[in-house]
Protein backbone atom coordinates (compact mmCIF):
# COMPACT_ATOMS: atom_id res chain seq x y z
CA UNK A 1 0.00 0.00 0.00
CA UNK A 2 1.50 3.61 -1.26
CA UNK A 3 1.89 5.86 2.08
CA UNK A 4 -0.75 7.99 2.77
CA UNK A 5 -3.29 5.67 1.50
CA UNK A 6 -5.44 4.00 4.18
CA UNK A 7 -8.60 1.43 4.48
CA UNK A 8 -11.65 3.00 5.96
CA UNK A 9 -14.63 1.26 6.11
CA UNK A 10 -13.68 -0.73 2.65
CA UNK A 11 -12.81 2.49 0.55
CA UNK A 12 -9.01 3.92 0.25
CA UNK A 13 -8.62 7.37 1.77
CA UNK A 14 -6.23 9.41 0.77
CA UNK A 15 -4.77 11.61 3.09
CA UNK A 16 -2.29 14.94 1.93
CA UNK A 17 1.09 15.60 3.59
CA UNK A 18 -0.03 18.36 5.35
CA UNK A 19 -3.29 16.29 6.76
CA UNK A 20 -0.70 14.15 8.27
CA UNK A 21 1.86 16.77 9.40
CA UNK A 22 -1.03 18.38 11.32
CA UNK A 23 -1.77 14.67 13.26
CA UNK A 24 1.70 14.45 14.11
CA UNK A 25 1.74 18.06 15.45
CA UNK A 26 -1.16 17.19 17.29
CA UNK A 27 0.39 13.95 18.73
CA UNK A 28 3.17 15.12 19.91
CA UNK A 29 1.21 18.40 21.37
CA UNK A 30 -0.73 16.46 23.69
CA UNK A 31 2.88 15.04 25.59
CA UNK A 32 4.31 18.75 25.25
CA UNK A 33 3.61 19.33 29.29
CA UNK A 34 6.13 16.41 29.69
CA UNK A 35 9.11 18.46 27.48
CA UNK A 36 11.86 19.93 29.36
CA UNK A 37 10.71 23.79 28.99
CA UNK A 38 6.87 22.58 30.22
CA UNK A 39 7.08 20.95 33.08
CA UNK A 40 4.84 22.75 35.14
CA UNK A 41 1.57 22.85 32.89
CA UNK A 42 0.71 19.33 34.31
CA UNK A 43 0.93 19.94 37.46
CA UNK A 44 -2.47 20.27 38.34
CA UNK A 45 -3.11 16.55 36.60
CA UNK A 46 -0.20 14.68 38.43
CA UNK A 47 -1.72 16.18 41.79
CA UNK A 48 -5.40 15.19 41.16
CA UNK A 49 -4.05 11.38 40.41
CA UNK A 50 -2.29 11.70 43.33
CA UNK A 51 -4.67 12.61 45.67
CA UNK A 52 -6.92 9.70 44.10
CA UNK A 53 -3.83 6.97 44.16
CA UNK A 54 -3.79 8.19 48.26
CA UNK A 55 -7.70 8.17 48.44
CA UNK A 56 -7.90 4.54 47.22
CA UNK A 57 -4.83 3.42 49.19
CA UNK A 58 -6.50 4.49 52.76
CA UNK A 59 -10.07 3.13 51.27
CA UNK A 60 -7.92 -0.51 50.41
CA UNK A 61 -6.59 -0.49 54.15
CA UNK A 62 -10.13 -0.72 55.54
CA UNK A 63 -10.89 -2.84 53.25
CA UNK A 64 -8.04 -5.01 53.52
CA UNK A 65 -7.78 -6.00 56.97
CA UNK A 66 -3.97 -4.98 58.12
CA UNK A 67 -1.74 -8.06 59.23
CA UNK A 68 -2.97 -9.41 62.86
CA UNK A 69 -5.84 -10.53 64.55
CA UNK A 70 -8.20 -8.77 61.66
CA UNK A 71 -6.08 -10.80 58.83
CA UNK A 72 -7.10 -14.05 60.17
CA UNK A 73 -10.95 -13.63 59.64
CA UNK A 74 -11.29 -13.61 56.29
CA UNK A 75 -9.88 -16.87 56.12
CA UNK A 76 -12.06 -18.13 58.87
CA UNK A 77 -15.29 -16.97 56.93
CA UNK A 78 -13.60 -18.83 53.82
CA UNK A 79 -13.20 -21.64 55.67
CA UNK A 80 -16.78 -21.66 57.10
CA UNK A 81 -18.37 -21.72 53.39
CA UNK A 82 -15.84 -24.92 52.28
CA UNK A 83 -16.97 -26.70 55.54
CA UNK A 84 -20.58 -25.92 54.54
CA UNK A 85 -20.11 -26.93 51.83
CA UNK A 86 -18.87 -30.60 52.74
CA UNK A 87 -21.28 -31.09 55.49
CA UNK A 88 -23.53 -30.86 53.25
CA UNK A 89 -22.19 -32.89 50.72
CA UNK A 90 -21.70 -35.13 53.83
CA UNK A 91 -25.60 -35.17 54.03
CA UNK A 92 -26.70 -35.96 50.31
CA UNK A 93 -24.57 -39.13 51.33
CA UNK A 94 -25.11 -40.01 54.64
CA UNK A 95 -28.48 -38.34 55.09
CA UNK A 96 -28.44 -36.28 57.76
CA UNK A 97 -25.78 -34.12 59.05
CA UNK A 98 -23.02 -35.62 61.32
CA UNK A 99 -24.01 -35.69 65.31
CA UNK A 100 -22.19 -32.99 67.47
CA UNK A 101 -20.22 -36.42 68.76
CA UNK A 102 -19.41 -37.56 65.24
CA UNK A 103 -18.51 -33.88 64.64
CA UNK A 104 -16.04 -32.88 61.86
CA UNK A 105 -14.37 -35.93 61.94
CA UNK A 106 -17.21 -37.29 59.87
CA UNK A 107 -15.73 -36.25 56.84
CA UNK A 108 -12.58 -37.80 56.95
CA UNK A 109 -13.40 -41.33 58.86
CA UNK A 110 -16.27 -43.17 58.74
CA UNK A 111 -18.55 -42.92 62.35
CA UNK A 112 -18.08 -45.54 64.72
CA UNK A 113 -20.79 -44.66 66.69
CA UNK A 114 -24.61 -44.27 65.77
CA UNK A 115 -26.40 -43.16 63.34
CA UNK A 116 -24.43 -44.43 60.59
CA UNK A 117 -24.52 -42.81 57.22
CA UNK A 118 -26.52 -44.79 54.89
CA UNK A 119 -23.75 -44.00 52.47
CA UNK A 120 -20.12 -42.85 53.22
CA UNK A 121 -17.39 -41.13 51.14
CA UNK A 122 -14.44 -39.79 52.71
CA UNK A 123 -14.63 -35.62 51.86
CA UNK A 124 -11.65 -34.51 53.79
CA UNK A 125 -8.03 -35.28 54.10
CA UNK A 126 -8.17 -34.07 57.56
CA UNK A 127 -9.96 -31.85 59.78
CA UNK A 128 -9.61 -28.32 59.23
CA UNK A 129 -7.68 -26.15 61.74
CA UNK A 130 -8.50 -22.29 62.10
CA UNK A 131 -6.07 -19.71 61.00
CA UNK A 132 -4.99 -19.46 65.08
CA UNK A 133 -4.30 -23.35 64.45
CA UNK A 134 -7.01 -24.82 66.80
CA UNK A 135 -9.29 -27.40 65.36
CA UNK A 136 -12.91 -25.87 64.24
CA UNK A 137 -15.99 -26.69 66.55
CA UNK A 138 -18.89 -28.53 65.67
CA UNK A 139 -22.10 -28.10 66.72
CA UNK A 140 -25.24 -29.84 64.96
CA UNK A 141 -28.34 -28.06 65.45
CA UNK A 142 -31.63 -29.45 66.42
CA UNK A 143 -33.88 -31.23 63.49
CA UNK A 144 -36.04 -28.34 63.46
CA UNK A 145 -33.66 -25.84 62.61
CA UNK A 146 -33.21 -25.47 59.02
CA UNK A 147 -29.38 -24.17 59.28
CA UNK A 148 -28.79 -27.71 60.42
CA UNK A 149 -25.15 -27.32 62.32
CA UNK A 150 -22.49 -24.80 63.49
CA UNK A 151 -18.93 -24.11 63.07
CA UNK A 152 -17.31 -22.35 65.76
CA UNK A 153 -13.53 -20.92 65.59
CA UNK A 154 -12.12 -20.52 68.87
CA UNK A 155 -10.19 -17.27 68.56
CA UNK A 156 -6.38 -16.50 69.04
CA UNK A 157 -7.04 -17.59 72.62
CA UNK A 158 -8.11 -21.15 71.59
CA UNK A 159 -11.09 -21.40 74.43
CA UNK A 160 -14.41 -20.21 74.32
CA UNK A 161 -14.93 -16.58 75.06
CA UNK A 162 -16.36 -13.45 73.22
CA UNK A 163 -13.38 -13.25 70.07
CA UNK A 164 -15.35 -17.09 69.15
CA UNK A 165 -16.40 -16.53 65.57
CA UNK A 166 -19.18 -18.79 64.27
CA UNK A 167 -20.44 -19.97 61.15
CA UNK A 168 -24.17 -18.42 62.42
CA UNK A 169 -22.80 -15.01 62.65
CA UNK A 170 -22.27 -14.67 58.69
Amino acid sequence: MLPGVFLLGGNASTLSESSIEASREEAVSCFDGFLPGNRMKHLPDMIAVAVMVLTAAVLMGWLIPFPGEGAHIAPARSEFQSLSSALKTYKINAGHYPTTEQGLHALVERPTVAPFPRDWVKIAKSVPTDPWKNEYRYHRLPDDDPRGFEIISLGPDGVPSDDDRSSLDE
